[in-house]
């Protein structure tokens, strides 16, 4: 797809680009495990998968920089992953995100459940 402004530029050229010159590009991203909250409104869904993240479900999330689609704005999100490795990695194009290194967890999820998302690949790191 061809840029609107500049027809000799990729979508994924410009938006690299747009990405690269706003300041919060280089904040930390923290990535965490816990529990969904309960709360009102939209139904978050996994950025990799797509499958719907409902109240009690675990979820990773983070706070990255999105360009939407068709735009030549930068915005700070919130993006949900399902607690598996291939979708933590499968990180979106538009965004700044880097796969993880590290996922911090919250204190009030079980030791026994940590142990499985290890072993399924996840990087997680202690409470």
């Amino acid at each position: 797809m061809q840029n609107v402004n500049n027809p000799s530029r990729t979508r994924r050229e410009t938006v690299q680009e747009l990405l690269q010159k706003d300041g919060r590009c280089n904040k930390p991203q923290n990535w965490h495990l816990h529990v969904k909250d309960k709360k009102k409104g939209i139904t978050p869904k996994c950025k990799a998968c797509r499958a719907e993240q409902q109240p009690d479900d675990l979820i990773v999330s983070v706070t990255g920089l999105n360009v939407p689609y068709g735009q030549t704005f930068v915005t700070e999100t919130t993006f949900y992953f399902c607690p598996k490795a291939v979708c933590v990695n499968n990180i979106p194009v538009w965004t700044n995100l880097k796969p993880p290194k590290e996922i911090k967890v919250d204190t009030t999820i079980d030791g026994l459940i940590l142990t499985n998302l290890k072993q399924e690949g996840l990087p997680i790191t202690g409470r």
